[in-house]
């Protein structure tokens, strides 16, 4: 990913942008599963990821139909 901001700001140069890598994030690739204090997946956390993945999946479907 690059940094926007430096982009925008030097978008105009003569010499053309400037791109600046940003260095990786760690939180943006943690496990966004919830777990309870044995460690297990709750129930809540399995059910929501069922039923993105339904949303999703009937999403396809709907456009696949059309």
């Amino acid at each position: 990913m690059y940094d926007i901001d430096t982009y925008l700001i030097t978008k105009n140069n003569a010499g053309g942008p400037i791109y600046v890598s940003e260095p990786n994030d760690p939180e943006l690739y943690h496990d966004r599963k919830i777990y309870d204090d044995k460690g297990n997946e709750t129930l809540g956390s399995k059910t929501g990821r069922l039923l993105s993945y339904l949303i999703i999946a009937s999403f396809i479907i709907y456009l696949w139909a059309r």
